[in-house]
Formats: structure tokens, C-alpha cells, sequence
């Protein structure tokens, strides 16, 4: 169970910093006229629940309902916001070996469909789009940089690749 000093420190560090950033910024884009592009970085963690993280999900949901409300308010402006949701991704600062016991490595392409987690390329690229002249029309949107996983809501590839919603029973008990 959290205290309020860590509520409040993952609040302000997942959430409180995006809206005071974006408001600190927005008299200069308005300024700039119309085509800034304004692009928030939340979590699929916002879009499904995740145990024992429950003040983070709610976090990350909120720079997305934050997102979309802007989207709104500062269109006339000719502003654009939109945000990236990206799975787990591989930084130097938080590798797999970090993030996975070893003996489940093998398993990683069983539930995010495209095999691998993200890298930091996947989820500049989805910048790259959102900042481009080929988004112009684009406003409010989250892009999931997450290699089907949101997609796979819960399904898992069984033992011989086939998705499935059942976990596989071991001896050992549940293996996903």
C-alpha cells in the first residue's frame, strides 16, 4: 500500500509534469500559429490494468484523457497533440535482463505478437509520423507502440504457437 508522499510522487512525476510542460509551452506554440505539434509520451499500461501499479495506470490513462482534451481545445489554434503508448521497451536503462527472469526470455514471443519488446527506434518513429507533414489531420489520437500486445488483450500463443485465452497448466502450475 502506497502513502500519499508516493501517490503524490508517481502523480507528479507520470502526470503532473506533462500538464505543467504543456501549459508552460502553450503561449509560444500559440504564438508560432498554426502546425506545432505537441506529442505526450503515456503507457499501454494507461489502456489495460496492471497489477500492483495501479496510481501508474491511472497516470498514464490521465496523459491520455489529457491528450484528447487538448486535442479539442487547441485545434482552432491550428495545434496538434497526439501520444505514444508504447509496450515495454529496451533501453540501456531497463533491459529485458532487467525486466524477464531468463527462463522466461523464450516466452516473450508468446505474448506480444510480434516476438520482441520495443526498442527506442520503435517509438521514434511513431514520433517521427506524428511530428511529420503526413499528419496534419491527425489530433487526440494515441499511436501503441506496442507490437500487438494491446491487440492480444490477454491471449497467449500456446506451446505450439497456437493463440490461445487458456493458460497452459504445467506441473509446475500456470505457465504463460
Amino acid at each position: 500500500t502506497l502513502d500519499d508522499d508516493e501517490i503524490d510522487a508517481i502523480l507528479t512525476i507520470n502526470l503532473r509534469t506533462v500538464i505543467t510542460v504543456t501549459h508552460a509551452m502553450l503561449p509560444h506554440l500559440r504564438a508560432a500559429g498554426p502546425g506545432a505539434s505537441i506529442i505526450n509520451l503515456t503507457s499501454i499500461e494507461g489502456f489495460r490494468g496492471i497489477p500492483n501499479c495501479s496510481i501508474y495506470a491511472a497516470a498514464k490513462a490521465g496523459i491520455a484523457g489529457l491528450t484528447k482534451s487538448l486535442a479539442l481545445e487547441l485545434a482552432p489554434a491550428g495545434i496538434r497533440i497526439n501520444d505514444i503508448a508504447p509496450e515495454t521497451t529496451e533501453t540501456p536503462q531497463v533491459p529485458v535482463t532487467f525486466m524477464i527472469a531468463a527462463e522466461h526470455r523464450p516466452h516473450i514471443e508468446r505474448w506480444i505478437p510480434l516476438g520482441r519488446f520495443g526498442t527506442p527506434a520503435d517509438c521514434a518513429g511513431a514520433a517521427l509520423y506524428l511530428a511529420s507533414p503526413l499528419a496534419t489531420w491527425v489530433t487526440g489520437t494515441t499511436i501503441h507502440v506496442d507490437g500487438g500486445a494491446l491487440a492480444a488483450a490477454g491471449w497467449t500463443r500456446d506451446p505450439n504457437g497456437n493463440w490461445t485465452i487458456v493458460p497452459v497448466v504445467t506441473g509446475n502450475g500456470f505457465n504463460f
